[in-house]
């Protein structure tokens, strides 16, 4: 990836000014593919000096800084201590530990890729984006609307002691994975699953199917079934969208036994 012009601003007003009138503009820093794509744009955007790589925690919240690293958030005492094992599963394979160091929270979910992990993965929790423009937004209308002309600040979590279950599938440690299932109790069950290779999306008609229920072997197969019909598959390279379709029942069945 190519710039012609590079600016690091000293605020998030001065930042946004640039991204909004500057043509081809784009945020870097954490970027990891830059050197892996060879499209121009007309300006860098470097947010290194705004203070926003850390992980703090209030009596109800937990704060992610946009430029806080993948490995940061996977080895945080406080993040393990709020969402257990939750993010340790969901960071530990992603490449290795020389990417994770420089890979960031905000450029993972700014990016909304399909095989993202960490979106799975964020999409069970109560979740908000703090924008610089837009304030606060739910995260899964965030993911759902796209991408915002914005600068993300902050990823703020509500402390409400989730029963938590990641599972995923790969081909090999490291590699992109073929699908992966994240669900969450609090009140109520969520359900999500990722990398159909489609963005990681709410199986609504299982969790709205499951809420309520005893988790019983006869339900939890019924709520997989259901979120294997709801959902859109579709063909990668790592596999079919047939051998998606059955895998995400064995990854449903295991993560509701788990939070039992």
């Amino acid at each position: 990836m190519r710039f012609e012009k590079y600016a690091r601003p000293q605020s998030f007003e001065e930042a946004l000014k640039v991204l909004k009138d500057e043509k081809d503009s784009r945020i870097i820093g954490g970027t990891t593919f830059l050197r892996l794509n060879k499209k121009g744009f007309n300006i860098a955007i470097d947010l290194s000096d705004l203070d926003i790589n850390y992980i703090k925690e209030t009596d109800d919240k937990v704060f992610i800084g946009a430029y806080t690293s993948l490995r940061e958030i996977e080895t945080s005492e406080i993040i393990k201590k709020n969402f257990g094992d939750l993010f340790t599963k969901a960071l530990k394979h992603i490449i290795g530990v020389q990417f994770r160091n420089i890979a960031t929270i905000g450029g993972s979910v700014y990016g909304r890729f399909g095989f993202s992990d960490v979106i799975t993965a964020l999409s069970i929790l109560d979740c908000e984006i703090e924008l610089v423009e837009h304030g606060n937004i739910n995260f899964t209308d965030f993911v759902k609307a796209g991408k915002y002309k914005d600068i993300i600040k902050a990823i703020i979590l509500k402390k409400n002691n989730p029963k938590i279950s990641y599972q995923m599938i790969r081909k090999s440690d490291a590699d992109f994975p073929i699908l992966t299932t994240a669900i969450s109790k609090t009140d109520k069950i969520k359900i999500v699953v990722g990398s159909r290779p489609q963005l990681a999306t709410h199986a609504i008609k299982a969790e709205k199917f499951i809420n309520g229920l005893e988790l019983n072997e006869e339900n939890i197969a019924k709520a997989a079934e259901i979120a294997s019909e709801e959902l859109t598959f579709g063909n990668d390279i790592r596999s079919s969208k047939e051998y998606k379709q059955q895998v995400v029942k064995v990854l449903i069945r295991r993560a509701l036994e788990e939070i039992k």
